[in-house]
């Protein structure tokens, strides 16, 4: 993020507001039952599932289940058991107020022990 802001000089960061939750490989990749019945009935608020975000960005994509998969595989090619997955909260930076106002945001870190690498997804959109 100090990056980002490095390039941008409207991009504002605060520390003391960030917040995470853990959240466990199962339930962080776990796609649902009925996926169209789930996709048209996310609900209210900005958060929103990792599958939800992969498959449904403000802008149209042919993204299929099949690629959702196939994408996590290759980012994370030993498995996903070992994983330490952070949900950051996103009010600890103005980058993602754009997602407040309707599709959603995210600020995700995926720690991956056995290649010890971090995978960082921020997401953040209006129409």
């Amino acid at each position: 993020m100090n990056k980002i802001k490095e390039d941008d000089e409207y991009i504002t960061i605060d520390k003391e507001k960030m917040e995470y939750n853990i959240i466990s490989p199962n339930t962080f990749f776990q796609l649902p039952n009925n996926y169209e019945k789930e996709r048209n009935n996310i609900g209210n608020g900005y958060k929103r599932p990792y599958w939800y975000l992969f498959l449904n960005p403000p802008h149209t994509t042919n993204y299929k289940i099949e690629d959702f998969i196939r994408i996590n595989k290759l980012l994370f090619p030993k498995g996903q058991d070992h994983l330490e997955i952070y949900d950051w909260n996103v009010e600890w930076s103005n980058y993602f107020d754009d997602g407040l106002e309707w599709w959603g945001a995210a600020a995700i870190s995926i720690y991956d022990k056995l290649l010890d690498r971090y995978i960082i997804i921020f997401a953040s959109a209006t129409d």
